[in-house]
């Protein structure tokens, strides 16, 4: 069993730690219902519409919208570390959001950058080991378009261009599940490749030492570690959700709130 070999191995003194390969999953929305057109409501700062919105509380993103301001010569990178990227998603063409790797030459079975990734154009996949980002499930697209939507309203037409970059990593499979070992490779991977922002919108009740150790690398290397703190409603300082709850500097725990 794995626990038995776990066990065995942390007794050998020339082993470090030992632990299993946990599985993580995707954080999901449990218990509430919210449409999409409640979703515009809130971003927009709760106008008089009358929808069904599982909270009232404005987030005034329009404030932010509204600020303008150009496109920089070199845009901050967001590693949305997910179930990938559906990469013709009008959102993701629309705002020319999508990561090109500047090291590597597509196609041509080259490992150009010395990465230790062929052909790594616009992110990895760590389910498959290879340059394959589709997102079979979801999450991953969905969780992108929230984050693009920090500059413009992504419901809106003409979009215009992004003023940041996404980085798409696969390590969740389609039904949203995912390994540790994994998870790890991607922050690496992240970390590695001049991400300033890692989004994880996933997590797990198992602690990590190799996964806190990941994170604690992000953090070395300057990056923002953006970590879901889940949507059980329980106290994580009690009850962890990890990787939120790793006491490392540049981890932000993201949480839902009402407006009360």
């Amino acid at each position: 069993r794995v626990e038995d070999t776990v066990a065995e191995l942390r007794k050998d003194p020339a082993v470090l730690y030992a632990e299993p390969n946990w599985y993580l999953s995707k954080s999901e929305q449990t218990g509430l219902i919210q449409t999409f057109s409640a979703e515009q409501v809130i971003a927009q700062g709760n106008s008089a519409q009358s929808v069904f919105m599982a909270t009232s509380a404005d987030i005034g993103v329009q404030d932010v919208w509204s600020a303008g301001g150009a496109v920089p010569a070199t845009r901050p990178i967001v590693a949305v570390i997910d179930t990938g990227l559906d990469t013709t998603h009008s959102v993701i063409t629309g705002t020319g959001a999508l990561w090109t790797n500047p090291g590597e030459i597509a196609g041509n079975g080259v490992d150009d950058d010395s990465n230790g990734y062929v052909d790594d154009i616009h992110g990895w996949n760590f389910v498959d080991n290879s340059p394959t980002i589709y997102d079979d499930d979801g999450h991953g697209t969905h969780v992108s378009g929230i984050v693009l939507s920090i500059d413009q309203n992504i419901y809106s037409t003409p979009l215009h261009q992004s003023k940041i970059a996404i980085m798409p990593l696969k390590f969740l499979n389609g039904s949203g599940m995912g390994t540790t070992s994994d998870a790890i490779r991607a922050i690496y991977y992240a970390s590695n490749n001049g991400a300033s922002v890692l989004n994880n919108s996933w997590g797990g009740a198992d602690y990590s030492s190799a996964l806190n150790e990941a994170v604690a690398y992000s953090y070395t290397k300057g990056a923002l570690f953006v970590a879901a703190a889940g949507n059980a409603g329980n106290n994580n300082d009690s009850t962890p959700m990890y990787p939120a709850s790793y006491s490392v500097p540049n981890v932000i725990a993201i949480a839902a709130t009402t407006d009360y």
